[in-house]
């Protein structure tokens, strides 16, 4: 068997899930409050070998969007291994940084950024959404060595989904909003040639990737999963930043542009934005109806808008008639957004924003709606339009496909 050396390196906190909760006491809003606290350490609670797994097997999937599903399926095993297959490529940690849980704490666009797992921590400082959970993080900077054993097709699949991590992914919670972001560091990366623009090196990593395979500009057809053909959109920033935190205000100020409806004063709200909340309080007082459906759902599911000020909220979900149960809707709760913000650092060490556009069929199945109630009415998924208006920006530098 062959043997492959490489590293990932923690270019923005990575908020993975730990195993090991209490139940600690912080105040609120003036008043003592129980909230869980998820905490990891080094004894196991890193990169985990089962979460690096299985996101190198999404990547594996989004590059071989032309296979069918049934072939998909089948390659898939060949790498990562199934119950046909066995266990596949073998990947053992061999060494890490020394380091130590970081609390998490920062400015509004990054608190915005990291909705979710960003805290709430009396006496640290920052602001957070959360108040009902504190999650630690593994600091940037750390660097996490493995080795996989494999055989030689194995291994070079494996090269290749390594590459789709370092241009466009991340780990734990909020990796597709900027958090969690890796560099992959290995002899089999692509070099960085003196003189080569960070452009060139990038489109010349993606070229190596599709080297001996069908090339993602070539396939028309839309995938009904995440995957890359010839719609898929890939930016990058025309100049560098110098830490994670002014790549993630980057990402913050477009969403600013978007999708963030001004409390204070609505009218300099975002067309989008504004428009929007409109229609979410309006459907908020409809016992099952909706009359319309949010732009901004296209940025991914949940979407459970609220107004604490007005008291109102509404969540939206997708329903489909299952042709085993006619006259039966499943609904969908949760989709995950196809737009991944990277804070990707080149092989010269700077830092830029990538994002990445993988324009699949959001929902995976035809004749999905949207609505907020079985009985009620739903209405046809409103298209991409809040996601285009993020990416139209003129500091972004638009990557072809190869």
């Amino acid at each position: 068997m062959a043997t492959l050396d490489f590293s990932l390196k923690v270019i923005s906190p990575a908020f993975v899930a730990g195993s090991m909760e209490d139940d600690v006491q912080i105040v609120h809003q003036n008043r003592p409050k129980k909230i869980k606290y998820r905490r990891i350490g080094p004894e196991g609670d890193g990169l985990r070998i089962p979460s690096l797994r299985g996101i190198l097997r999404f990547w594996f999937r989004a590059k071989n969007g032309h296979m069918p599903i049934s072939k998909l399926k089948t390659e898939e095993g060949s790498v990562f291994g199934d119950t046909t297959s066995g266990q596949g490529v073998k990947i053992i940690p061999t060494g890490m940084d020394q380091w130590n849980p970081q609390i998490v704490t920062g400015s509004y666009p990054e608190v915005y950024m990291g909705y979710g797992p960003m805290n709430h921590v009396p006496g640290v400082g920052g602001t957070s959404h959360n108040t009902n959970a504190h999650r630690d993080a593994i600091p940037p900077n750390k660097v996490f060595h493995f080795r996989a054993i494999g055989n030689d097709p194995q291994l070079e699949e494996l090269k290749k989904c390594l590459c789709l991590l370092h241009l466009f992914g991340g780990i734990g919670s909020r990796s597709r909003r900027g958090w969690g972001a890796l560099a992959v560091l290995g002899d089999f990366m692509l070099p960085f040639q003196k003189g080569d623009s960070i452009t060139k090196w990038f489109k010349e990593a993606l070229e190596s990737i599709w080297k001996n395979s069908p090339k993602p500009s070539a396939i028309k057809h839309q995938p009904s999963f995440s995957a890359f053909y010839e719609k898929t959109e890939i930016r990058i920033s025309k100049s560098a930043f110098r830490s994670y935190s002014e790549v993630l205000n980057e990402f913050y100020q477009r969403f600013r542009q978007v999708r963030l409806y001004n409390i204070q004063n609505p009218h300099t709200s975002p067309p989008i934005a504004l428009d929007d909340h409109n229609w979410e309080f309006r459907d908020s007082a409809n016992p099952h109806d909706i009359l319309d459906v949010p732009l901004r759902l296209a940025f991914g599911m949940p979407y459970h808008p609220q107004s604490r000020r007005n008291n109102w909220d509404i969540e939206y979900f997708g329903y489909y008639s299952k042709p085993s149960n006619p006259g039966k809707l499943e609904k969908i709760d949760r989709r995950g957004s196809p737009l991944f913000l990277k804070v990707f650092e080149a092989p010269n060490q700077n830092l830029y924003a990538v994002s990445l556009f993988l324009k699949a069929d959001f929902f995976g199945k035809p004749g999905v709606e949207i609505g907020k109630d079985e009985r009620g009415k739903k209405l046809p998924f409103p298209g991409w339009k809040a996601v285009n208006e993020f990416l139209r920006n003129s500091k972004w530098q638009p990557i072809a496909l190869p």
